[in-house]
């Protein structure tokens, strides 16, 4: 399986699954979830700011960009303006359905679209 062709389309945010996947096995282990989320702390203070996630979540190009402060405030579950490890953790739990610790391609696309759509 791995990567798709350089000549197939994806859409950015399955670009980030793929630019994760340093094992490349279509597969996010724990820390390559974790080093997803990394991308969205710009200064690497190990918290992602409101500013930080809605200025990536922009140069990205994600979808529903004008939804990036709501989405924000749903992974922010400790109402502290950041979301800190723990949290990227939650999130991580939260996109692996079959709980073995893995988060496929398949979960991966499923729980992104539910989670991120407007």
């Amino acid at each position: 399986m791995g990567r798709p062709s350089t000549l197939a389309a994806t859409k950015p945010y399955e670009d980030l699954f793929y630019q994760s996947d340093v094992s490349n096995d279509t597969f996010l282990s724990r820390t390559e979830c974790r080093n997803l989320w990394a991308i969205f702390d710009a200064d690497k203070n190990n918290y992602i700011s409101k500013i930080e996630f809605e200025l990536k979540w922009t140069f990205l190009d994600l979808d529903h960009k004008e939804h990036a402060p709501i989405f924000f405030e749903e992974l922010d579950k400790n109402f502290n303006k950041e979301i800190d490890s723990a949290e990227v953790q939650q999130i991580c739990f939260f996109f692996d359905d079959d709980g073995d610790g893995f988060i496929s391609k398949f979960e991966y696309d499923y729980n992104w679209k539910a989670f991120f759509s407007a």
